[in-house]
């Protein structure tokens, strides 16, 4: 028997199950519609998470780039308190070797301020460094946290 004859002989056999039994054209059509919308539906899904996904990359990339930017400013803050604090130490010598102390003192107390001021912004820059997940609960769901 070849492939003609068989394929025949099967359409034979479709056309009489559709002559006996009506309905089941009807089965068959809704199979087919239902399975192609599923199909549509699937699709839409797979693209709506496609784009989280490039929207979370991007977030992360984001992220990412603001650390390593925050880390590099922290590294700056953190050798400025260090020549600070050797300026600082240096100049207090110098009051105690006796130099004009009313100058030295008044300028040894702006140092100090600025000292305790960036020690301040360091310790603030460093806790910014732990980013909450606000944003990236946004950028899943959809919602703010």
């Amino acid at each position: 028997m070849d492939i003609t004859q068989l394929l025949l002989d099967l359409g034979e056999r479709a056309v009489a199950i559709l002559r006996d039994h009506p309905a089941s054209l009807l089965v068959a059509i809704s199979f087919i519609v239902g399975w192609r919308l599923r199909k549509s539906v699937d699709a839409s899904q797979i693209l709506g998470l496609k784009a989280q996904l490039d929207a979370l990359k991007a977030h992360v990339d984001v992220r990412n780039e603001r650390l390593l930017l925050a880390s590099d400013d922290q590294s700056r803050l953190t050798r400025g308190i260090a020549t600070l604090s050797q300026q600082f130490l240096e100049f207090t010598q110098q009051i105690e070797r006796g130099a004009a102390t009313a100058v030295l003192a008044d300028k040894a107390s702006k140092l100090s301020g600025t000292i305790g001021n960036l020690e301040q912004a360091n310790s603030t820059l460093g806790s910014t460094l732990t980013i909450p997940s606000a944003g990236l609960r946004r950028v899943v769901t959809g919602k703010e946290a």
